[in-house]
């Protein structure tokens, strides 16, 4: 029984060992979690991404939240999920924790993932882990009341350089609005925004669309209870489109720690070509609705996306 695991467990002591012949970065798709990690050797050194797409949806204690991500830096938390639970079930809990505006996450015409259903399913369909890039990409089908597909793809130029394609499909014209949180307050600029945490620095570039509107609040819709005492001090930060479009696409690169990294963009038939240029390599990044390559250093790769729940969108 579970006196006798108790037992065991406590009878012999497993010598401390560092997992210096374990993979950084992981995947598991049966829970749809990925985390990818430039070091599991010391926290301290170390970047890490969280990425959820989850075929359980949105059931029982799981938020909407696929597709979203969480950034930490050097053991401390930068990009977060917003948010601190007063008490299940409470109005904060249900109306700001449980949804997508909470996450770092997309909405569509100001809504969010279908709250709280098992049908709100995502699925990681891409992922790769690699010395000096790891890739992790999933699919949120059906997951909003008026969007077909929301695809993401998280390549990570390891240590500091992050690019986010977002491929999104709606069925009539809608507008996007592209959500980040932060325990600090965000630096607007021009189709760009700087952060800084306890952790490090993040600088974000908007590479597509080029015309965003920007904006942040520290201001929760649905506030926790006052006797909570909770002191929540988060800023919510949106990027939105101007227009309604059937399709869009989002291109975000992210610079960890004032990496040197910069990127041009060319157009070709359906294609978008992203040079990178980093401060001794390049990369190179071809972009399409149903696929993406990259060329860097010694990797020359192709990734298609053929997951079944594509074919009915």
């Amino acid at each position: 029984g579970y006196f006798n695991l108790l037992m065991l467990t406590h009878k012999e002591k497993v010598p401390a060992q560092a997992p210096e012949d374990l993979p950084s970065s992981r995947v598991f798709r049966g829970t749809g979690l990925a985390v990818l990690n430039t070091t599991i050797l010391n926290g301290e050194d170390n970047i890490q991404i969280h990425f959820k797409s989850s075929p359980f949806g949105s059931q029982s204690h799981g938020h909407n939240a696929n597709n979203s991500f969480l950034l930490n830096l050097h053991g401390e938390c930068a990009l977060i999920q917003s948010g601190k639970r007063d008490i299940h079930g409470s109005p904060f809990h249900r109306e700001w924790m449980w949804q997508s505006k909470s996450n770092n996450a997309i909405l569509v015409n100001g809504k969010g993932q279908h709250s709280h259903t098992a049908s709100a399913k995502g699925a990681i369909t891409h992922f790769y882990t690699g010395d000096a890039l790891d890739v992790v990409a999933g699919e949120a089908i059906d997951n909003y009341e008026d969007l077909h597909r929301w695809g993401r793809r998280i390549l990570f130029f390891k240590p500091n350089v992050i690019l986010i394609h977002d491929v999104l499909e709606a069925e009539e014209p809608a507008t996007f609005q592209w959500l980040l949180h932060a325990e600090s307050p965000f630096i607007l600029g021009e189709n760009n925004l700087q952060l800084e945490t306890k952790g490090g620095q993040v600088e974000v570039d908007f590479l597509r669309p080029e015309k965003l509107t920007l904006s942040q609040s520290d201001v929760f819709d649905t506030p926790p209870h006052e006797w909570a005492k909770l002191n929540l001090k988060e800023w919510h930060f949106t990027a939105a489109t101007e227009k309604p479009q059937d399709a869009m696409e989002f291109i975000t690169l992210f610079r960890i720690d004032e990496a040197d990294a910069d990127a041009s963009i060319t157009e070709e038939d359906s294609k978008t070509r992203i040079e990178l240029r980093f401060a001794a390599d390049r990369a190179t990044v071809v972009l399409e609705r149903r696929g993406f390559q990259i060329q860097y250093r010694s990797i020359d790769k192709q990734w298609n996306d053929d997951h079944p729940s594509l074919d009915a969108s």
